[in-house]
């Protein structure tokens, strides 16, 4: 009998070793799969007299200074490193030399400079590209908490831990990162956002800031940075830092599904005048959005990730899993919902968690109301041409 139910245990083992295997190989197969639809382009190279209105961009010029300090991040970068398409950081520090020996200064010389050293390619998706709009929200905070600024912005957890599954042999080839913490020596996904709103993150001095409303919360992290002015007019920046790593879900969706507004009417003054008058359906909405983003004070104002300050109309945000920080694209789209044509040379300077595949750019529109505006208003159909450096011969 003891031999018969020896056995039984080792065969219930070997099933559940086998299930274990089954099931990270699942895993793995899965992130596989994802990774290779969301990196899912074409590159048709042209030349510049395809790009439509390429020379009706007449201030090109307001890119040359960001241009010169990201030559600069380049050129302390490991030159082997392939960035896309082939394209080396090498590549990239051969055009910036070039750069370098020359004082370019003006819009016709840099045009100049970028037809000489770049050639455009034409992004071609499964999907049409969509270009969103973003700005620096102006919001009011204070640092100490009361009865009217209550709702704390959250600086990034010490226990919140990335794992990239690119760095295992196992998972190389995924473009992926993983977002959780340990508990129980197990890595679990993070908190939620309901998690979170309930108080897990409070009294462990994480909080930089404290707003009126958390729908104030909510719009910062969809912008990713705002401009906060404290109660003696003081005015100070935070950015982006890091994230719970919980998929982003819009609250107009939520908001159009349970019949609180309808789909063509989620303009954000709805949306604030809506939970004016139901303050009670506030944390039943916010939290379908499981995605919390953490900040930080922007003292020098750049972007962390590029190091590269947001420039008005000329900065994009990209998913940077696919494309690289610092690379110039020209865009073709409309203002907002407008018939304004925006054609411009942009430059790829910052990030966004709602900002994922090949598909989706987000355009800042800068910070005061015209760009609140536009930037609220913009969903568009759009082309995307992606400046890659020619490869100079020595």
């Amino acid at each position: 009998m003891p031999k018969i139910k020896l056995k039984i245990k080792k065969k219930i083992l070997y099933l559940y070793i086998f299930f274990i295997i089954f099931f990270i190989f699942a895993i793995i197969l899965f992130f596989k799969f994802s990774s290779k639809k969301i990196i899912n382009y074409n590159l048709k190279e042209l030349k510049y007299k395809d790009l439509p209105n390429w020379q009706q961009d007449e201030n090109k010029k307001e890119l040359i200074e960001i241009f010169k300090l990201n030559c600069n991040i380049y050129l302390k970068k490991d030159k082997t490193k392939i960035l896309i398409n082939n394209t080396t950081v090498k590549d990239i520090q051969d055009v910036c030399n070039n750069f370098n020996q020359q004082n370019i200064t003006n819009n016709k010389d840099f045009q100049n400079f970028i037809e000489q050293n770049f050639t455009p390619y034409l992004l071609e998706t499964n999907n049409s590209i969509i270009a969103t709009g973003y700005h620096h929200i102006n919001l009011k905070g204070s640092f100490k908490k009361d009865d009217v600024y209550k709702y704390p912005i959250y600086q990034e957890p010490k226990d919140l831990i990335f794992i990239n599954l690119k760095d295992f042999e196992e998972t190389k080839e995924i473009n992926k990162i993983l977002y959780g913490r340990v508990e129980n020596q197990k890595f679990i996904p993070y908190y939620t956002r309901q998690e979170i709103e309930n108080g897990t993150l409070s009294n462990k001095n994480l909080e930089i800031l404290y707003l009126t409303s958390k729908l104030d919360i909510l719009y910062l992290q969809i912008q990713g940075s705002g401009k906060i002015t404290l109660p003696n007019n003081k005015e100070i920046y935070i950015k982006y830092k890091s994230k719970n790593g919980h998929k982003f879900t819009g609250i107009g969706g939520i908001l159009a599904n349970n019949n609180y507004l309808k789909k063509n009417n989620l303009s954000k003054e709805k949306i604030y005048n809506f939970f004016k008058q139901n303050p009670d359906k506030i944390d039943f909405v916010i939290n379908h959005n499981k995605s919390y983003i953490f900040f930080e004070i922007n003292k020098d104002k750049v972007v962390r990730g590029s190091f590269l300050p947001l420039i008005k109309e000329r900065s994009i945000a990209i998913d940077n899993n696919i494309y690289p920080y610092g690379f110039l694209f020209f865009l073709i789209t409309v203002y907002g919902n407008t018939k304004k044509d925006f054609n411009k040379l942009v430059i790829s300077s910052d990030t966004g968690s709602a900002i994922k595949t090949a598909e989706r750019i987000d355009l800042y529109f800068g910070e005061d109301s015209e760009a609140e505006y536009y930037a609220n208003q913009m969903k568009n159909k759009s082309k995307l041409y992606i400046l890659l450096p020619k490869k100079i011969k020595k």
